[in-house]
């Protein structure tokens, strides 16, 4: 389905003549989840959040059609935690998990019935030319892996890990805010149709940056004011329970890139 930017109730001027194209449902791993795209060239920083929060209310639309979560009530915006998460709210009721991903000019979301979070990522191999340094994205087994599901070809297979880990990133809440892609392991499980299917653990060292961060930002939050950690690990580190991510990766061919979905079902909050 295409709807037009200004069709959708934005005022005129307010966005360049484009097309959203929405929405695709997909039930990935046993979770409803539905994405959108919106299709512009040299969007603007102030385009960018508009379109964002035009995505947003329809993604929360299509899923409250289907009973998947509450309809939104009230006026919507997006919100965002220190290290970047997004959050639709809509009056004080927080609205289905969502994440944001910029590729090519597009600005692509994707948001699933509430529970799990949500992390969304796009990757084309043309951002990974020829001597690209794979080493400081994955191992040599992951390498082996991308390379024989890509067919040996070494653009795809480094955009698709980027895409995977970076993915898992956002839906921990973090990017690679707090460490890199190698604190982050993917193991390729199988494949359904189309659709590439990893499981994903994050590095103790890099979890313990997480729960550090975490603590930390929930005391700025009470206190209003910085503070120097303790030495010692985080005492918090202790009582999370971390399971691993599980990503969906899939090339899309009409736009030359990987687009990942990563679900994470007890996820950390910075």
């Amino acid at each position: 389905m295409n709807v037009s930017a200004r069709g959708a109730g934005l005022r005129r001027g307010l966005l360049p003549v484009n097309q959203l194209d929405a929405v695709s449902f997909l039930k990935l791993g046993g979770r409803f989840t539905v994405y959108g795209c919106f299709e512009g060239n040299e969007i603007s920083k102030r385009h960018a959040e508009r379109i964002k929060e035009l995505l947003a209310h329809r993604l929360w639309h299509e899923l409250s059609t289907r009973n998947l979560c509450p309809p939104p009530d009230g006026s919507l915006r997006i919100i965002t935690s220190a290290l970047g998460k997004p959050a639709v709210m809509a009056g004080n009721r927080i609205g289905p998990p969502i994440s944001f991903s910029r590729s090519a000019g597009s600005i692509l979301a994707a948001a699933c019935a509430s529970g799990p979070q949500i992390g969304l990522d796009s990757a084309s191999p043309a951002e990974f030319p020829h001597g690209y340094p794979v080493w400081k994205i994955c191992y040599p087994h992951e390498w082996s892996d991308a390379l024989r599901i890509t067919g040996g070809d070494p653009h795809k297979a480094a955009s698709l890990l980027w895409s995977v880990k970076e993915s898992f990133a956002k839906a921990l809440g973090s990017g690679f805010h707090l460490f890199d892609a190698l604190s982050v392991l993917a193991e390729y499980t199988s494949k359904d149709n189309e659709t590439l299917c990893f499981k994903l653990w994050l590095n103790d060292k890099a979890r313990e940056k997480i729960c550090t961060f975490s603590s930390l930002s929930q005391c700025r939050q009470r206190n209003g004011r910085h503070f120097d950690l303790p030495e010692r690990e985080n005492p918090l580190f202790s009582n999370i329970e971390y399971t691993p991510g599980m990503a969906f990766a899939r090339y899309v061919k009409q736009k030359f890139a990987w687009l990942t979905v990563t679900f994470i079902d007890t996820p950390f909050s910075p």
